[in-house]
């Protein structure tokens, strides 16, 4: 549920004047082009890491320890998002934060499938993507709540809830959980 939140409240720069929230005026179709442009850059190492990345680093890292350090990566970099000030690194800073969620979201469907019997699999696993689904339906509600409150508040907000996530992971004990 946490990744869904997280996925759907990353900024983009261009999407609006400030980059990061919606301005009160509304300028017409000029500012509906730079978001479309946006959201396609941000989406090229989503499609990197599931043709490539993702495979790569499951045959060679147990699925515990990959969801665990991309969900810490994920969770870093939604903080340090709001750091830059230069476009350019505000785009480096978007790129790495796709890459390590698109890493996590399959790592810890990937972990939950494995912590599960075989007779529980279709209950748990639609289970989690109900879940996924409906965080990623409320990450708007969420995070247009918290930037009225500060317009960076959502991304360190849900930056720190995905290394916490992380650590628990981290600290978990469950049944098979992905270790070897």
């Amino acid at each position: 549920m946490l990744f869904g939140l997280a996925s759907d409240t990353v900024p983009t720069p261009g999407a609006t004047r400030s980059g990061f929230a919606s301005q009160s005026r509304y300028d017409g179709p000029r500012e509906l082009k730079p978001a479309i442009v946006s959201s396609d850059r941000v989406g090229v190492p989503i499609v990197l890491a599931n043709l490539w990345l993702t495979g790569y680093l499951s045959r060679r890292a147990a699925v515990r320890t990959l969801t665990v350090w991309s969900a810490a990566l994920t969770g870093a970099f939604m903080v340090l998002v709001v750091v830059p000030r230069a476009p350019g690194a505000l785009w480096v800073m978007l790129f790495l934060t796709s890459l390590a969620l698109a890493v996590c979201l399959p790592s810890c469907a990937t972990m939950l499938s494995i912590s599960v019997g075989e007779a529980d699999q279709g209950r748990v696993m639609g289970n989690n993507q109900a879940l996924q689904v409906g965080a990623e339906s409320l990450s708007g509600i969420l995070g247009g709540l918290l930037a009225a409150i500060m317009v960076k508040l959502s991304l360190i907000v849900l930056g720190a809830i995905a290394i916490v996530a992380a650590g628990a992971l981290l600290l978990h004990r469950g049944r098979a959980c992905g270790t070897g």
